[in-house]
């Protein structure tokens, strides 16, 4: 995975036409965490190879926080990446909770970590852990298709976007800009996107925030 440059949208509330919770954006503290959790997970892998501890030892802990603290140090449903039908939701109901949108793990946990256990060593596992734990906005339906299409667990460590070109589960990714023209998608995952001809160039009523419908009028009592 490619992370910042210089002509990237910051992550922040302004970026995004729908309301973001500020403790769910990038923060000094969530970094912290990653880095922390990245340590732990070469200690552990070392665990592992010297026969202190199981893959299931390792599994277990993985999935309970190492993989979510280093996926989500960028935020929590505030990040780069998003299906164009959960942007589309998110701006319709000016939420990014409680109305089915999915923080999916681009290369699933299981993938990723039954391919860092069988990396040379845990400096290697790290680097490979912290690049490939990264997330995607999509909806409810779009995960389930993922899941039809036997994908759920299952991703390929050099091309963690391939899943979603799939017949079957393919899922058009939005080549998000913000107020000043700049992407939220760093470039090289940008092309990788466009040779899957999964991303979806960039619109102006994207950026617009949805008027919610009204709510119902009281009925006076009688």
């Amino acid at each position: 995975m490619s992370h910042h440059s210089e002509a990237e949208a910051e992550l922040v509330q302004a970026t995004f036409p729908f309301d973001i919770r500020p403790n769910w954006l990038p923060s000094d503290a969530r970094m912290r965490k990653a880095e922390a959790a990245r340590r732990i997970f070469e200690e552990l892998w070392l665990g592992c190879h010297e026969d202190r501890l199981t893959p299931q030892d390792i599994q277990d802990t993985f999935f309970k926080g190492i993989s979510d603290l280093i996926s989500y140090r960028e935020g929590w449903h505030s990040g780069r990446y998003w299906s164009v039908n959960a942007w589309k939701r998110a701006l319709a109901t000016n939420a990014v909770t409680n109305n089915g949108l999915i923080a999916e793990h681009v290369l699933p946990r299981t993938a990723a970590l039954n391919y860092a256990l069988g990396l040379k060593d845990e400096r290697a596992a790290g680097d490979f852990v912290w690049n490939a734990s990264f997330y995607c906005m999509i909806t409810k339906e779009e995960n389930d298709a993922l899941t039809r299409a036997g994908f759920a667990a299952e991703g390929n460590e050099n091309d963690p976007w391939e899943r979603y070109s799939r017949n079957g589960s393919r899922i058009m990714i939005l080549d998000v800009e913000d107020a000043q023209g700049r992407k939220l998608i760093p470039s090289a995952e940008r092309e990788k996107l466009k040779k899957l001809a999964i991303l979806e160039p960039w619109k102006a009523e994207y950026g617009q925030r949805h008027a919610l419908p009204p709510l119902a009028a009281t009925p006076l009592a009688a």
